[in-house]
């Protein structure tokens, strides 16, 4: 409600329900403090599906001990560092990341804005010129982008997006890849 600033009102609800699943899509505040009021009214889920702005320490600071059990799944790199040692760009975004904004971390906001600046760069660099049209006729012509391994392909000329995604496991506080995906990315239907 309006007039409520907090989940509360809303978890007594769900408890009272039965709920022990939730599905959720906000930013990795929002979701942290959803996930701590759950946690306060003793409410015991046993999926806890948030969004991929979740992985981002505004959820942990938010949720505190409501992180326990929490599993995250997102199509792109863990772009917080965890992965910078197995993908070149994450170290590379992360590295110019640090010099602008000193102190923090992207979330998945900076990210998708860094990637489509990779985008517009691999466009034009397709086209071999630069100029509206060219870029429009770079894009045509781009049918796997990956921003240098950041997401599993996707194909921007068939406006297809990736089918591969990883699972994030928050443990001791921290983001960690979840055994299902130890590396790279597990991709649908298989």
């Amino acid at each position: 409600q309006p007039t409520d600033p907090t989940f509360n009102g809303d978890v007594q609800k769900m408890k009272a329900a039965g709920v022990t699943g939730v599905v959720f899509e906000a930013t990795g505040t929002i979701i942290g403090q959803l996930a701590n009021a759950m946690y306060q009214a003793g409410m015991q889920i046993v999926l806890g599906n948030y969004s991929a702005p979740a992985y981002d320490p505004a959820y942990i600071k938010n949720a505190g001990p409501g992180t326990q059990g929490t599993v995250l799944s997102q199509p792109l790199a863990l772009y917080d560092g965890e992965d910078a040692g197995q993908i070149p760009m994450v170290a590379t975004l992360d590295q110019w990341y640090s010099r602008v904004n000193p102190g923090q971390v992207p979330d998945i906001y900076a990210v998708y804005g860094w990637m489509s600046g990779l985008l517009l760069a691999q466009a034009l660099n397709t086209s071999g010129s630069v100029s509206r049209d060219a870029l429009v006729s770079g894009l045509k012509q781009l049918t796997s982008f990956t921003a240098d391994g950041l997401e599993p392909p996707a194909n921007p000329a068939g406006k297809t997006p990736p089918s591969c995604w990883l699972l994030i496991d928050v443990k001791n506080g921290k983001f960690v890849r979840d055994p299902v995906t130890p590396t790279g990315f597990k991709c649908s239907p298989s």
